[in-house]
């Protein structure tokens, strides 16, 4: 039987390589299906004619070719992750994006911060949804937000003078991680620290970028190999007349604390005091007694300016960051369970599975498989 010859048409030398990720993860599907792949930057467009003339189905990241002919007049199976356009008559799997937005807002919210600014340097519905849904979250959460000086692309002047009105401590949360380093630069002109002064947390969490960042940059993790994988199933079922859903989404990996957002922006010192005490030890399984006794106030104090500072208390916030430590174990490594409680803070894995699926709704092994290669596909 001839192999399915399968065209990935997409930009592969953008900044972060965030198409050829994705390619990783349409890889293994095509290697397991025997497809033959073959791969047409966007700007070739005499080479992506020709290319589809010979080809069985079409996969692409392609931003703006929604009206493109070449697209327009075929009806071989195409499958798309671009989360540029609005409309689209093919299918296509994305970043779940305004969860990536509240995810940086509950990560600013669980810190103190009630001053956001969110910034962007580009347009789409992807950055729409990430704006939106981070403005949202801020404001249930009792905060206030400022957003871009204008819609577009603004002068680095623009930044500087937008940011030097907005009240510190302050939390930021850019669309991507190019936009960071504005950010970033006009906090250097300005003479504000980060992240005491202004916090940092962009999107799409590139090792070498984000390490490299001066200082070290929070982002969260966009699952491209995931996409990927999802994206060739779809087309699969689309090659076998199956029908298939318009959008697929795939969630985004946990956020990672780096240098950028890892500061505290409560105004009580009791509070900044316990916080700091609380994330030193609570992987070690620090107990509510020893904060209280840390800080030299009664319990009955501290939790109430918990509750007034965060809305929990103090036993709520220790179980919050093992929670969130477990979260980030398992969904970036193998580790077995009995280390992912142990370096969470737990003393057994049964107390570990039984605090997690009761603040969580999920299994720890449950959890981890959303975020193993092909999940979704196997569930559908």
């Amino acid at each position: 039987m001839k192999p399915l010859r399968v065209v990935v048409v997409a930009d592969f030398i953008e900044p972060f390589n965030f198409n050829q990720r994705v390619l990783h993860g349409v890889a293994p599907y095509a290697r397991m299906h025997g497809w033959e792949l073959y791969q047409y930057h966007i700007k070739d467009k005499s080479r992506v004619a020709n290319a589809l003339d010979g080809a069985d189905a079409v996969l692409h990241g392609v931003h703006n070719w929604e009206e493109e002919p070449l697209f327009r007049r075929t009806r071989l199976p195409m499958v798309g992750w671009s989360a540029s356009i609005t409309k689209t008559k093919w299918p296509r799997v994305l970043t779940d994006d305004k969860r990536v937005g509240a995810m940086v807002a509950e990560h600013l919210l669980a810190r103190g911060f009630r001053q956001f600014a969110f910034y962007s340097e580009n347009g789409g519905q992807w950055m729409g949804h990430r704006r939106d849904a981070f403005a949202a979250k801020v404001l249930a959460g009792g905060g206030e937000v400022s957003l871009n000086p204008n819609d577009i692309k603004p002068h680095f002047d623009d930044v500087v003078a937008w940011l030097s009105k907005l009240p510190t401590p302050l939390g930021v949360m850019t669309a991507d991680t190019l936009a960071s380093t504005t950010i970033i630069q006009a906090c250097r002109v300005l003479s504000r620290n980060i992240p005491d002064d202004v916090a940092v947390v962009a999107v799409n969490n590139d090792d070498l970028f984000c390490e490299i960042s001066d200082p070290t940059l929070s982002a969260v993790p966009l699952q491209t190999e995931q996409i990927g994988f999802e994206a060739a199933t779809l087309l699969a079922q689309l090659i076998e007349h199956k029908q298939v859903p318009h959008t697929v989404l795939v969630q985004p990996g946990e956020l990672v604390v780096r240098r950028s957002s890892d500061a505290m922006a409560f105004s009580d010192p009791d509070v900044v005091e316990a916080m700091k005490f609380i994330k030193a030890h609570f992987s070690t399984g620090v107990a509510t007694k020893q904060v209280i006794a840390h800080v030299g106030v009664s319990r009955g104090t501290l939790d109430a300016k918990f509750q007034a500072m965060l809305g929990r208390t103090v036993a709520s916030e220790i179980r919050r960051l093992s929670i969130e430590k477990a979260k980030q174990l398992l969904s970036t490594s193998e580790l077995p369970m009995p280390a992912v409680a142990r370096h969470s803070g737990f003393s057994s894995a049964r107390q570990f599975s039984e605090t997690f699926h009761h603040s969580t709704g999920q299994t720890p092994t449950g959890y981890r498989r959303q975020y193993q290669i092909g999940a979704k596909s196997r569930d559908r």
